[in-house]
Formats: C-alpha cells, structure tokens, sequence
C-alpha cells in the first residue's frame, strides 16, 4: 500500500521487523509521521533475509533513493537462546570460583586468578601468563570470547588487560566485557548475560551483513540502525559488539509503535501485539514501554539485560483450534497453516475436508482437520529412511493423519514421532482449523478458501457438540479468556497464574467463565445460570498486528474498557523501529573510604578524592562525557541529558547520621542520526 506525497524536504525512514508470522516493513515521512508505504511478507525461517528482501520489495521503490534512516527489530536473539542455538566462545572468568560460574556454560569456563572486592581492591594478582595460554589454544577453535571478572563493576581493570591481550592474541575475534553490558551486583547473572552476548556475536553478524546485502540490491544507502529490548535503539556496529541487548526487541518495537500511533490519545494504555503465532501484552506509561529493570530471563537464563516487562501468550490469529477427547474445545499454543491458505494452493483440500465430515469418528488422539505439507527447504542428506518415506508420501500434496496411516498401510502411533521431527526441521508443516478461519467463516476476513474453513468448522463443532454458530461463539469466549487470564496475572502486583488455576479448578473455572462470557447469549445463561462477575479493566486495550481489529474490540468488550486500534496497526512493529530514539544510560557510584576519602566508581575504574565534593564533581563531569561519548557512538545527534543524584544514610545507635554512599544516575536521550542527500551523516 502507497501514499504518494511529493515533498523536497522529506525524510524517508525504513522500517523492518521480522516476526514469528510475518516480516513487516514500512516507509516512514520522519518528518511529517506519515506512512507512505508498508508490506508483509510471510517469514522465511530458515533464511530470515528471503522474507525481508521480498517485505521491502512490495514497498514503493520510487521512494528508496530518498530513504535516510533504516532500522531493523528482530527476533533473532531471543528465538536463539530459546531454541539452544550457540556458537562456539571461551569465557575467562578471573576471581570466580567454580560454585558461582552459570552451570550451563561450564564446558566454556576457563577460571584464572584475579578479580576484585566490593571496594574494588584486588582479589590477586590476574595471572596473565594462564590467559594467554587459554587464549594461544582455543583461537582458532573459537568465534568469540567472553570477559567477566569478580566485581568488575567495582573495577574493570582486568577486564580491560585480559580484553588487550586477546585483541593482540587473536585480531579480528569478538571480545565482550562484562561490566560493558552491566553495572549491576550478581556475579552469576553478570556472567551469563557476557557469555550469552558471546554466543549471539557471529549470528547477529551473519543477519546484520545479510540485511545490508537486501538494502545494496535495492541500492538503498542509509546508516542501519537497531532495536534493543527496552525499545531503543543503535548502531549495528555497537549491536555486533552487545547483540544480547535485543532480546526482546520485536516486542518493544510493538510496544513503541503503538505509543507513535496513538499520537498523545493515551499516555498510559495495555498494548496487545497480536501476530499469527503469540501475543505480546505489555504497558505503555507516559507513552514509553514499561521495562524490566531487574532483567530479563530467556529460557532458562536470567540476564541483566534491561528490556520491556511483556507476557507472551501462545494465542494469534493462526493458533490451532481443535476438540480434545471429551469434545472441550483447545486453542493453541501451536501455530498452524491456516486451512483457508491451504486450500489456496492445493484446492483438492475442500473433499479432503468433506471426506473427513462424513467419516464416522475415529481415534480421539488426533485431530482429523490438520493436515501435514511439504515446505520448501530443500532434503537434507542426514534423514533417517523412514523420514525420507514420509517426505515422499507428502509429495503428491497435503494429508491429515488417517490419510497418512492409510498411504503407509500403519497406525499413526507408529509415525506421528517422526512427523514431529520433521516439523522441527521445518520440513513439513501443520495446517489446521484457526482463528482465521472463523473469520473467513464470518466474512470479516475473505482472502482465502471459505468452504475449507466452513467444513472444518462444522466437523469441529459437531465435535463440541455445537452447532457451527454456537462453537464460534465458544471459541470466541476461549480466546478472550486466555487473553484476559493473562492480561490479569502480568498486570496484577502479585501473579499468582490465574491460566493454571482456571485449568487445574473447577471453581476457579466457573468464576473465569462468569467474568468472561459474553453478556446476555443463550450461551452464558445454560452454562451459567443468573449469576454474573464483572472484571474490569482500567485502562484502554490498544490492539496491533493484522487480526487485532478482528478479536481485541470483543476482548475489550470482556473487560469493559475502552478498546482502540489504531490506523497501520498490522505494522506497528515496523514503525516502531523506525521511529524508535538513542537512550543511554549509566551510573556511577561514590562511597566513603576508611580512615578517610571518597572513593568514585566508574565504568573506566576506580578514583579516589580527599573530599565529598571533589569526588561528586568528578563524577558528574565523568559521567556527562560517558553519556554524550555513548551517544555518539550509537548514533545519536546531539542528546538531552538528566543527571540525579540518590544519597543512602544510615543511623549510629548514636543518634548521628552517617552516608554510606551516593549514587548518580543519568540518561541520555537524542534522535538517531540519518544519511544526508550528500552521503553524509546529519
């Protein structure tokens, strides 16, 4: 979709987010805030730049020679940790002992002499000679190395010495410090987010080159930017060296986008990203993503990484919907092939799906309305005979379980394992009954095969002992349960998991089922009887991606609050991107010493002063240089500073008031720099 807009003095803006679904681009006037082009292409995970080359080339390419500013969110960082993707690092961990190193990474861990204590004095000397040795024999085995030394946020001095050293050792290899990526006390946690960092290294590097590869065929030549967890961003040569820092990126490029769609509307609202696979559920306040300060966890990983605080549900428009043995009906968390985009490709799909209705009920196990195909990664050479077999029996188009069982003359006990592997290999996927297709069923939503949707839907409602109309309703109610019993535990000050409790409680199950049904249906009054709770939300509930006009009005609905969905909000990720700001923060703290001086922690080290006030000018002066050095090199142009100060006194059983030590916190916010129409920077 285009706009056309002549403008000599316009600034274009090109946004890109790869989601789980989708990858999205936009073409942004940075100047006016008006959308001038956007496209969604399907993601192509097994070579996330396909989507993104064919996203971008949908756009008005009339319009690429005026593009200034790129930015890029992506979901890389955190489905890598998710998944156990690794590289291959050595982490030199000086002053840790074995009990406090991150288990998980144990076969990485090289532990050496040295470190610090809490006031930054040496632990021991750092044994150079056992680094350089570590160093000498893992350079050419490995891609990248981590640096965390004990109490290096005290003082980084041995990791400055140990990160020359392998610079000189092995030129050319990633080293990431710890107390580069945090300030923050736990030496484990401070570990694992370095090593983590590592590890993503060459695999941001592979994307990032990849994605200028995209913008140098379509001759588009502006700085690439990137988006962090927290919803800002920087440069993609500081994101090479801190890549751990966009985990959780695509989300808070949603959260931001919708805080720019709003234009003011609302400072403070609940933000659902709803996409094929998930929904993202998060706060806005004061217009900006509420964070995570304490850090985010990736799996099974706490970090220090400082990211939006969201909750991540796996419900979307394409969640699977299917009847359990006792005809409950189910949705999610698996993301499937919408049966309306199946039968698109393959029409014999439609009597497939009359066959399956007029078939008696077979084994309850398996879901007779989802249907295996072949996708278009090429056989790889490992696969086990019986796997191959399988690919084989799919060539001649999409079947269901007992189409499969029947083809292979075998139970489906026998089989179902191996299709699962192959899933996971992204060599086939699943089709089945979604979201989508009741909307194709409902005609809010015709781009596909309705009659495929529409046997589907009457099967599975047979299932639920429903008729078609009822079991719609019904899967409505499901959804906005789900979607509420979420929006409840992640919004509440004290999360108690209300989703677990509606499965494992019958009463709990009543009361969640009174609060969210529909109000006065023929369906809330024979399952429920007179009584009636009400839940309430406080807040609006803005809804982006592509089906949240279609499901967040009626959640809305649920909770009685105000629902909005903005204008381009299928690709709200995107322009979060692109209109995301430079933040940098830091900290620096300052402590008495004993008998006397102050004693000025930095992130370059530690300064004594004889006095309070030289020691607090210090870090001041320290502290705006760092700020506006950091913007700069993330790619900010200019940038507002705020300084403040938070003083910790303790009372002697004296009477007398003591400090024990004061903290100085800044921020630094400026708008990302862009490209000239002379090719250089602004």
């Amino acid at each position: 979709m285009t706009e056309n807009r002549s403008n000599s003095d316009r600034v274009v803006g090109l946004g890109i987010d790869v989601g789980g679904t989708f990858s999205d681009s936009v073409l942004l006037d940075l100047n006016a805030g008006r959308v001038l082009s956007k496209a969604k292409s399907p993601t192509t995970h097994d070579d996330l730049v396909k989507g993104i080359e064919r996203s971008v080339g949908l756009l008005d390419e009339s319009l690429f020679p005026e593009i200034r500013l790129v930015s890029l969110s992506t979901t890389l960082a955190t489905n890598a940790l998710v998944e156990g993707r690794k590289s291959r690092i050595a982490a030199i961990l000086p002053g840790y002992k074995p009990s406090q190193c991150p288990q998980e990474f144990i076969r990485d861990i090289h532990l050496v002499r040295g470190g610090h204590t809490a006031e930054g004095v040496e632990l021991a000397f750092l044994d150079l000679e056992s680094v350089q040795r570590i160093v000498e024999d893992t350079r050419e085995k490995v891609e990248a190395y981590a640096i965390s030394s004990y109490f290096s946020t005290r003082n980084p001095s041995h990791e400055l010495q140990i990160k020359e050293l392998v610079e000189r050792l092995a030129p050319g290899k990633p080293v990431a410090c710890g107390h580069d990526l945090s300030l923050k006390l736990n030496a484990g946690h401070r570990a694992t987010t370095t090593i983590l960092n590592a590890h993503l290294i060459p695999l941001i590097r592979d994307l990032l080159q990849s994605v200028k590869k995209v913008l140098v065929n379509y001759s588009i030549q502006a700085p690439l930017m990137v988006v962090k967890g927290d919803g800002s961003l920087f440069r993609e040569e500081v994101c090479l060296e801190r890549p751990v820092e966009t985990i959780l990126s695509g989300p808070a490029a949603s959260v931001v986008g919708a805080g720019f769609l709003l234009k003011g509307s609302a400072e403070e609202a609940v933000v659902l990203d709803i996409g094929g696979t998930t929904t993202d559920i998060a706060v806005l306040k004061g217009g900006l993503p509420r964070l995570n300060d304490k850090g985010v966890a990736v799996g099974p990983w706490q970090t220090h990484v400082a990211a939006v605080d969201v909750r991540t549900v796996g419900l979307g428009g394409d969640s699977h919907i299917r009847t359990d043995h006792a005809g409950e009906i189910q949705i999610g968390p698996q993301r499937v092939e919408p049966l309306c985009v199946l039968g698109m490709r393959f029409p014999r799909l439609q009597r497939q799906l009359e066959s399956v209705l007029a078939t008696p009920a077979r084994d309850p196990r398996f879901t007779p309305t989802a249907f295996w195909f072949r996708t278009d990664k090429p056989e790889p050479s490992r696969l086990a005979d019986k796997e191959r077999k399988l690919l084989r029996v799919l060539s001649g188009g999409p079947l269901n379980i007992f189409e499969f069982a029947k083809s292979l003359d075998a139970y489906p006990v026998t089989f179902v394992d191996d299709l699962t592997r192959l899933e996971h290999e992204r060599l086939v996927q699943t089709a089945g009954f979604t979201p989508t297709d009741m909307f194709h069923i409902r005609g809010t939503y015709t781009f596909g095969n309705r009659e495929c949707s529409e046997t589907a839907g009457r099967f599975l409602a047979g299932q639920a002992g429903a008729d078609l109309n009822d079991f719609l309703l019904q899967v409505n109610e499901i959804f906005n349960r789900k979607a509420a019993l979420e929006m409840v535990d992640s919004l509440s000050a004290q999360p108690v998991g209300y989703g677990r409790q509606e499965q494992t409680c019958p009463a709990c199950r009543q009361m969640w089922r009174n609060c969210f049904w529909e109000r006065d249906t023929e369906v809330r009054r024979t399952n429920l009887g007179p009584f009636s709770i009400r839940l309430s939300l406080d807040l609006p509930l803005v809804g982006i991606g592509a089906p949240a006009h279609l499901l967040v009005p009626r959640l809305a609905r649920a909770v009685h609050t105000e629902s909005i969905v903005p204008e381009n909000a299928e690709v709200a990720n995107a322009l979060g991107a692109i209109v995301g700001t430079i933040l940098v923060n830091g900290q620096v703290l300052v402590r008495p010493l004993s008998p006397k001086g102050f004693a000025c922690f930095t992130s370059a080290g530690k300064v004594v002063h004889p006095t309070l006030e030289e020691s607090l000018t210090y870090a001041r002066k320290f502290l705006t240089e760092h700020l506006s050095g950091e913007v700069r090199r993330f790619g900010g142009n200019g940038a507002e500073l705020n300084l403040r100060e938070e003083r910790k006194q303790a009372n002697l059983s004296s009477g007398q008031e003591i400090l024990v030590e004061v903290i100085l916190y800044g921020q630094a916010v400026a708008k990302p720099r862009f490209q000239t129409t002379h090719g250089k920077p602004s």
